[in-house]
């Protein structure tokens, strides 16, 4: 069980890096368009950046519990 959550988190963590490399790398798909209007492209790699964060954001987040009053009675 342990082994698919951690391929699960590790592909959106790669996929992450993959669709955030669009945006920052040189040779991106801006100069390998050949002529091709890339907006639609544009717009589903920020799509998937916003997800992917968004999924790691959730994953990795602190638990908080809730505290419990020692002591304060029998609580009835």
């Amino acid at each position: 069980m342990w082994l698919a959550a951690f391929i699960t988190r590790f592909m959106h963590v790669v996929l992450l890096v993959a669709t955030v490399s669009v945006f920052l790398t040189r040779c991106g798909a801006r100069r390998l368009g050949f002529g091709m209007a890339l907006l639609p492209f544009y717009f589903l790699a920020a799509l998937a950046a916003g997800y992917f964060t968004g999924y790691l954001l959730l994953v990795f987040r602190e638990l908080k519990r809730p505290h419990r009053r020692v002591g304060a009675g029998s609580g009835c």
